[in-house]
């Protein structure tokens, strides 16, 4: 086979085969990386999650509640008959007291009493027996007699002692927050678990309990407040939250335990990548499958009401059956939409409280708690990483027909094995490897469709940012001669800058100086363009862009000063369009040099640009500074100026900037030759005079004319910067027999 035939067959082999399959690896990588590592951080990852969660929950609920669990419902027929929430602590004291005998083995209560009750005719009483009546003996007698007949707390906390009764309180995250009430005395020490790493979620920094009285004489206590995913979805609670060193339990799984007389729970750990970390939750012989930070997934039963729920008057009115409520489990929560105790769950989007505590008392009781256990990373790192890497090969290997079969038969393969771990208890994700299977699919594709026309694309995206498109069509006729690497080319680079930008800043509003800047911006850039010039960068008001690349230009110097003087006469016609709307009068400062420049892409392996670097492009940063101090629209080196020879100059001086040791003379373009009038050119002449003299040392005669000059031509600073500041410094330092006029800057 002849050589070239060869190296062409190489190359399409690369381009056909492995580039592909690269692609195909990288997106496995990086999905894999997301999908297990980064998943909770990547919202579109983690919704797509959460839909496909949602969907096999759906598939999956049983429909059927264990009837050993009950719900005691505050509802809208409740509350008509009873009269508004919250009710009197002698109406709750009936409650407990009507469940109790009922039969109720545990009753959960999923509402908070933190504070205590007040009653008008109380209150009435208190203040006779402190006002007028205190010397009454008998009425001081009665009063007190009947103090205690409407004590509603103390009859209430009777009624809790005498019933096995799990009090209710919430916990809270945030630091501001006021701790109220008694927590229960039901709270483990977690100094062991913690000093070894294991962790138990947001810790809390607050709560909101129950009066001290209540839950004194209560039997236990356990925290109901649950948190919703970041789509506002409630598919998970934390079976135990922290707070100081002592984790409390949550108020179902404290109900269950008092139900099964079971002493405590125990935590189960277990090692993973050299840090422990909580395994799973067993209380007595239930084991309850949970996240490395003790989160379950709440497995729905069903819709809401799935569970026997009984109205809270219906109990109050003695309907119920006697012993209807033995061997039970009594959640007492609301249904009510008035008492804000309705979640949105993946089943339903309004979705009862307290049933949600009820379903994991069923799950607990029950089985059937699936988990993210510490199994699924492991897993799921196989499935990715083994089927991406797995069709990142074979893709590039066969038709596009068999691409299509083959992530179809793949994508089969990831479904039947997701729910085969799902039936065991584990939930593995599902949209992610679906998710990486159709983009290596898609990326095959694409490549293999753009392949052809890959130069053209390439060639706009790496320069379609920095020069104009008419010159991206230019290019395009022989991309394979255009790249970002680095090169060294004789060039010529512009730096423009808005004239005080800081004080004029200070007196506009975010949205108007950035209005500013856009109406500036965009004339500004076209210029540029128009003279084949390549846009570098905006910094704040600042323009950076040069001219000899990517395309050679001969004419670069040429053409940048034209774009420079363009420029300045576009910023004089726009002052009468900012007057109009209220903007302040702009001007700019030029700077351009020519030089030799390095000009790539040059950056980092976060962010790449296409830029010049050099001491040229330095020295031309260091004229635009300069067009201040001599009050010019523009300066250029001599190195810019030589080459032209169609533009009107004035020599300006000759200078050493800062950070550089050769003196250059610098010049300011002022019009093109066919512009120059009659008085521009005396001017000209008896410049030229004044610096010559200046140059030769005679000062005297050098400050005549320039005096005269300020005198004729008021409005240019140069000539005074010479009488006021050069000539008198050189008067008083005198510079040395060689001097050739330069005078060097110490600032830039």
């Amino acid at each position: 086979m002849p050589f070239g035939l060869k190296k062409i067959s190489r190359e399409m082999l690369i381009r056909r085969h492995l580039v592909p399959t690269l692609i195909g690896i990288a997106i496995t990588g990086i999905m894999t990386w997301a999908g297990i590592y980064q998943i909770h951080d990547i919202s579109v990852l983690r919704a797509m999650e959460y839909v496909s969660y949602d969907i096999r929950l759906r598939q999956s609920q049983t429909y059927q509640a264990d009837d050993r669990v009950v719900i005691i419902d505050v509802d809208e027929k409740s509350l008509a008959a009873q009269g508004r929430w919250p009710w009197p602590r002698q109406t709750m004291a009936k409650l407990v007291e009507k469940l109790g005998a009922l039969g109720a083995q545990v009753i959960a209560f999923d509402v908070v009493f933190a504070e205590p009750e007040e009653r008008s005719d109380r209150r009435i009483l208190s203040e006779l027996l402190q006002g007028p009546l205190q010397n009454n003996a008998e009425f001081v007698t009665t009063a007190q007699q009947k103090m205690n007949q409407l004590d509603g707390d103390k009859q209430f906390a009777e009624a809790l002692a005498n019933n096995p009764v799990v009090m209710g309180f919430f916990f809270d995250a945030g630091t501001d927050a006021t701790s109220i009430g008694m927590l229960p005395n039901n709270g483990a020490d977690a100094s062991s678990y913690l000093d070894a790493g294991v962790e138990f979620g947001a810790p809390a920094e607050s709560f909101g309990a129950n009066l001290e009285l209540l839950q004194s004489a209560a039997t236990s206590g356990g925290f109901f407040n649950t948190r919703l995913d970041p789509d506002g979805i409630l598919r998970r609670v934390p079976l135990f939250t922290l707070h100081g060193n002592e984790i409390y339990p949550l108020l179902s799984l404290e109900a269950v335990r008092l139900y099964l007389g079971e002493p405590g729970w125990q935590l189960a750990t277990d090692t993973l990548l050299g840090k422990k970390t909580l395994d799973y939750v067993m209380l007595g012989d239930h084991r309850i499958n949970t996240d490395r930070v003790a989160n379950m997934l709440i497995p729905y039963r069903g819709g809401a009401r799935t569970f026997t729920y009984i109205s809270a008057t219906d109990v109050l009115s003695d309907k119920l059956g006697a012993d209807s409520l033995v061997g039970k489990i009594v959640f007492v929560g609301t249904s009510a939409k008035g008492l804000l105790d309705l979640r949105p769950t993946p089943v339903e989007t309004i979705y009862p409280g307290v049933e949600v505590h009820a379903t994991i008392a069923d799950a607990i009781l029950n089985g059937g708690i699936r988990a993210e256990t510490l199994e699924k990373d492991g897993i799921d790192l196989v499935l990715l990483a083994g089927l991406g890497i797995l069709l990142s090969v074979l893709l590039t290997l066969i038709s596009p027909l068999w691409a299509i079969i083959s992530t179809l038969i793949a994508a089969t393969l990831v479904v039947i094995i997701n729910f085969l771990a799902w039936s065991n208890g584990i939930v593995l994700a599902l949209s992610t490897p679906l998710l990486t299977i159709a983009l290596i699919l898609g990326a095959n594709l694409a490549y293999g469709f753009l392949f052809e026309s890959r130069d053209r694309r390439l060639l706009q995206a790496m320069f379609g940012q920095y020069v104009p498109p008419e010159l991206v069509a230019e290019m395009s006729q022989d991309a394979d001669s255009f790249n970002l690497d680095g090169e060294s080319r004789l060039m010529t680079v512009l730096f423009a800058d808005i004239r005080s930008f800081t004080s004029i800043s200070e007196t506009m509003s975010p949205k108007q100086l950035k209005d500013l800047l856009n109406r500036y911006f965009t004339p500004m850039t076209s210029i540029i363009h128009d003279q084949r010039g390549t846009i570098d960068k905006y910094v704040g008001d600042m323009i950076m862009a040069f001219w000899g690349a990517p395309l050679d230009d001969p004419n670069h110097a040429r053409n940048g000063v034209i774009a420079a003087l363009e420029m300045i006469r576009q910023t004089e016609a726009m002052t009468e369009e900012f007057r109009a709307i209220g903007y302040p009068d702009i001007r700019i400062g030029v700077g351009l040099n020519t030089g030799p420049m390095n000009v790539g892409n040059m950056g980092s392996e976060f962010r790449m640009a296409y830029t010049v670097l050099g001491d040229s492009v330095n020295l031309g940063s260091r004229l635009e500074s300069l067009t201040k101090q001599y009050g010019a629209n523009i300066l250029v080196s001599e190195d810019t100026r030589r080459t032209i020879d169609d533009v009107v100059f004035m020599e300006i001086d000759r200078v050493v900037v800062k950070g550089q040791t050769r003196p250059i003379t610098i010049y300011e373009p002022l019009c093109q030759d066919d512009q120059l009038t009659v008085e521009l050119r005396d001017e000209l002449i008896l410049a030229q005079r004044a610096l010559k003299l200046y140059r030769a040392k005679d000062w005297d005669n050098a400050e005549m004319q320039y005096i005269s000059l300020m005198q004729r031509y008021p409005n240019r600073k140069l000539y005074e910067l010479y009488v006021k500041e050069r000539i008198p410094w050189f008067r008083q330092n005198p510079p040395p027999t060689k001097w050739a006029g330069e005078f060097i800057h110490t600032s830039k």
